[in-house]
């Protein structure tokens, strides 16, 4: 979040982030309906008249974390 606005941020990932189809750096999200691609995972994202719930960074040690990739 910026402000009140959403930020989309690829950080030198491998297959790169995508929003709407085009590969992005950065980008803010505009007002309407949106889809974010990044990596394998596909995430829409739709303006609903709900208030969201505040989610804290989580951290995972290295032991948890699982190699899908092979």
């Amino acid at each position: 979040m910026r402000g009140k606005q959403l930020v989309v941020r690829d950080f030198d990932s491998h297959m790169g982030t995508f929003l709407d189809g085009q590969q992005i750096d950065e980008a803010a999200i505009d007002d309407g309906v949106h889809i974010i691609r990044a990596g394998s995972a596909v995430i829409s994202v739709e303006p609903v008249n709900e208030l969201g719930k505040t989610v804290e960074p989580i951290h995972l040690e290295a032991s948890e974390l699982v190699d899908e990739s092979q």
